[in-house]
C-alpha cells in the first residue's frame, strides 16, 4: 500500500467508526446507549476499534518499511555495481592506453598479466602466447613466487581446464575447478585453486594466447562483468601484442641487414686488403735474400701479425652473421650452420644427423639447439686452435643427442669456472629445454660437448 492511501484510510476509517457508533446511538439503541451499561460498552467498543485499526496502521508501516529497506538494499547493490563497472571502464582505459604505449614485447606481455589480475580481483593469473605454429612462445605467471615455481618443474600445455579454453576457443567460467568434468588434478606443489576465468586473445580470427585467472579475492565467483572485462583487455592485448611482435621483427630485420652489410664489407674489403698486403711481405721476404736475420725475423712477424688480424675478421664474421634457423629443420639448419663456419674459418666439419629427429622438438627448442650449437662452434673458433670439428645429432630412444667435438688444444675445466660466457649461455639453454648438458675436456686433449633433449610427451595438468 502506497503512502498516499494510508494517509486517506487514517482520516476516512476513525471518521466512519465514529459516525456509525453515532448512528446507532440516536437511531438503533437509543434508550439503551443512554444507561450506564450502554455508556461502558460504547466506549469499549471505541477503544476496540482504536486498537484494532492501530494495529492495522503498524502493520502497513511495517510492511512499507520492509519495503523501504529492501529498495534501499537494492539501490545499494545497484550503486555499488555502478561503481565497479565505472572502475573497471577506467582500468581498461587506461590497461589500453598503456598498452598501445608500449612496443617492448616482454613489456607488453607483463603489463597485460598485471592488468587482468587487478581488473577483476584475481590472486592468479597466467598469459599463454603462441607462435606461429601454435606451441607455447611465452608463458607468464603473476602470484606463484619463483621458489613454488621451480618446485613445480614444467608448466601445464593443454590439458585440464586450461586446455578446455583452447579447445573451445571461447571464454569460460568455473566456480570450481575440481568438480570440472575436464579437470585432471595439480602436479605436486601447484597451489590448489577453485575458482577460474579463462579467455582468449584473438587477433584476426586466430588464437595467439590465453589468459587464466584464479581465486578471485574474497572467495566469490567471477561473474559475468569480469568476463566481460577481461574480454575487453584481451582484445585490446591482442592489438598490442601484434603491434609488439611486428616492431621486434623491423628491429630484428635492420639488425640483420646491418650486420650482414657489415660482414659483407669486412669479407670482401679488409680481409682482401690484407690478403694482399701479406703476400707483398711474402714477396718482399723471398726477393730480398740479403737481408739480415733481424729483419727478416720482423717481416715474418708481421706475416704472421697480418695472419692473426685475418683469423679475428672471420671470427667477427662469423659472429655478425644472421642468427636464425629461418625455417630449416634441425638437421638443414645444423649443415648450413657447419657450411657458414668452415667458409670462415677454414676448420673441417662433419656433420652427423639422424634424419628421424627432425619434428620431433618444438620450434622453440629446435632454436635452442641451433643457437647451442653455434654458440660451441664459435668457442671453437675463439679458442680451441682446432683443424677439425665433429658435430652429431642422434635419436637414443626417448633422447635426443647432440655432440659437438673438437681436436684443438682442450682446457682444464677449473679454469673456466664464472668466467665462460659462452659456456654460461649454453648451459642456460639447456636448462630451459629441462636437458642434461656435459662438457668434458683437458688440456691438450680437445673438447666435447654433449646434450641430452628428453623428446617425451609431457603430461599436462589443469
Amino acid at each position: 500500500m502506497s503512502l498516499r492511501k494510508l494517509r486517506w484510510l487514517a482520516a476516512i476509517l476513525p471518521i466512519a467508526v465514529l459516525a456509525w457508533l453515532d448512528y446507532v446511538r440516536h437511531f438503533i439503541l437509543p434508550a439503551y446507549l443512554h444507561t450506564l451499561v450502554g455508556f461502558v460498552l460504547t466506549y469499549v467498543g471505541l477503544l476496540l476499534g482504536v486498537l484494532v485499526f492501530s494495529e492495522i496502521v503498524f502493520r502497513l508501516v511495517e510492511r512499507m518499511q520492509r519495503e523501504i529497506v529492501e529498495q534501499n538494499r537494492k539501490l545499494s547493490e545497484l550503486y555499488r555495481e555502478g561503481q565497479r563497472q565505472a572502475q573497471q571502464l577506467r582500468a581498461l582505459h587506461e590497461a589500453g592506453t598503456a598498452l598501445t604505449a608500449e612496443l617492448d614485447l616482454e613489456t607488453v606481455l607483463q603489463k597485460v598479466v598485471d592488468l587482468s589480475r587487478d581488473l577483476v580481483g584475481a590472486q592468479y593469473c597466467a598469459l599463454k602466447v603462441l607462435d606461429g605454429e601454435g606451441y607455447v612462445g611465452r608463458f607468464l605467471n603473476r602470484g606463484i613466487d619463483q621458489e613454488t615455481r621451480e618446485r613445480i618443474g614444467r608448466l601445464p600445455e593443454g590439458r585440464g581446464v586450461v586446455g578446455e579454453v583452447r579447445r573451445l576457443g571461447k571464454p569460460l567460467r568455473v566456480a570450481d575447478i575440481r568438480k570440472h568434468a575436464s579437470s585432471v588434478g595439480y602436479p605436486p606443489h601447484h597451489p590448489q585453486m577453485k575458482t577460474f576465468l579463462g579467455v582468449p586473445i584473438v587477433s584476426r580470427n586466430v588464437v595467439i594466447g590465453n589468459l587464466y585467472l584464479t581465486d578471485k579475492h574474497g572467495g566469490e565467483e567471477f561473474t559475468q562483468q569480469d568476463e566481460d572485462a577481461i574480454v575487453m583487455l584481451a582484445a585490446q592485448a591482442a592489438i598490442a601484442i601484434e603491434n609488439a611482435r611486428l616492431y621486434e621483427q623491423e628491429q630484428a630485420l635492420a639488425v640483420l641487414e646491418e650486420r650482414e652489410r657489415i660482414a659483407q664489407d669486412l669479407h670482401d674489403g679488409i680481409i682482401q686488403s690484407l690478403y694482399a698486403i701479406g703476400l707483398n711481405l711474402e714477396h718482399v721476404l723471398d726477393r730480398a735474400g740479403c737481408c739480415t736475420d733481424e729483419a727478416s725475423e720482423r717481416v715474418t712477424r708481421s706475416i704472421e701479425g697480418l695472419n692473426g688480424v685475418i683469423w679475428d675478421v672471420r671470427n667477427y664474421i662469423f659472429g655478425l652473421e644472421p642468427q636464425g634457423i629461418q625455417g630449416q629443420s634441425l638437421c638443414q639448419g645444423l649443415a648450413s650452420l657447419a657450411r657458414e663456419f668452415r667458409v670462415n674459418s677454414l676448420i673441417d666439419v662433419d656433420v652427423s644427423t639422424d634424419g628421424e629427429v627432425d619434428g620431433l622438438l618444438p620450434p622453440d627448442q629446435v632454436a635452442h639447439v641451433f643457437h647451442i650449437a653455434r654458440e660451441a662452434l664459435s668457442n671453437v673458433l675463439k679458442h680451441a686452435h682446432a683443424t677439425s670439428v665433429i658435430i652429431s645429432l642422434t635419436r637414443h630412444n626417448d633422447c635426443l643427442s647432440l655432440i659437438i667435438e673438437d681436436n684443438g688444444v682442450g682446457f682444464h675445466p677449473a679454469s673456466v669456472v664464472g668466467n665462460g660466457r659462452g659456456l654460461r649461455n649454453i648451459a642456460e639453454r639447456a636448462k630451459a629445454m629441462h636437458s642434461v648438458l656435459s662438457v668434458h675436456a683437458a688440456p691438450q686433449k680437445g673438447t666435447k660437448l654433449e646434450l641430452s633433449i628428453p623428446v617425451m610427451a609431457t603430461e599436462e595438468h589443469a
